[in-house]
């Protein structure tokens, strides 16, 4: 099962255009960790309010765009863990949102929490490549939803998120950083709960 913040954090968000408070108050340390992923999320969100009306859900351009790569492996890989599922503006997953796709990453970080990043992106990226963390500020999606892969249940995937076009980390690398990504990937499953595991 996944596992995300609260629904009262994700509205805090909303009204402050930041986590910081939440965090701070019930996670700790762990405003490192989100922040760092880009769950700070711009303020466009407070200009609903200010021109009393909602900024429509679209995407540009197509899907399935190769993705960059790298040979440089990041300090927090981002392993794809689900790709290419289905995004939705509504509750009921009817109105599908063309030319993006949610993709569900681990964040493989020594230290980190063991959460998952579920991020749009109008690139394809395939279950099992390791990438860096980057973010495309000129494209922006708001109250979208989807498909949970483990459980089948709809569930909101955020209220508001910019583009992910992290760069693919190549073969080569990946093989030679083996035994370092094999490390993270077992500290990551023994921070795991119950409830995080997938």
């Amino acid at each position: 099962m996944l596992k995300y913040a609260p629904e009262s954090a994700t509205n805090d968000v909303t009204k402050i255009g930041c986590l910081t408070a939440y965090l701070n108050s019930e996670l700790g340390n762990g405003s490192r960790y989100f922040l760092s992923k880009g769950f700070a999320m711009p303020l466009e969100k407070l200009s609903e309010s200010i021109r009393g009306k909602k900024d429509p859900v679209a995407g540009s351009g197509s899907l399935d765009q190769t993705p960059e790569t790298t040979d440089e492996m990041p300090v927090v890989p981002h392993k794809v863990l689900y790709a290419g599922i289905p995004c939705y503006s509504d509750k009921e997953c009817t109105q599908q949102v063309e030319g993006v796709s949610i993709y569900v990453l681990q964040p493989l970080e020594s230290d980190g929490f063991p959460v998952v990043d579920v991020v749009p992106s109008r690139l394809s990226f395939e279950v099992g490549q390791y990438l860096t963390w980057r973010l495309n500020k000129d494209e922006l999606w708001e109250d979208c939803y989807y498909r949970n892969p483990d459980t089948g249940m709809i569930e909101k995937a955020w209220t508001i998120h910019v583009e992910f076009v992290g760069r693919v980390v190549s073969d080569q690398s990946v093989a030679g950083d083996q035994e370092r990504l094999t490390k993270l990937e077992a500290d990551y499953r023994s921070r795991q709960s119950p409830e995080t595991v997938m």
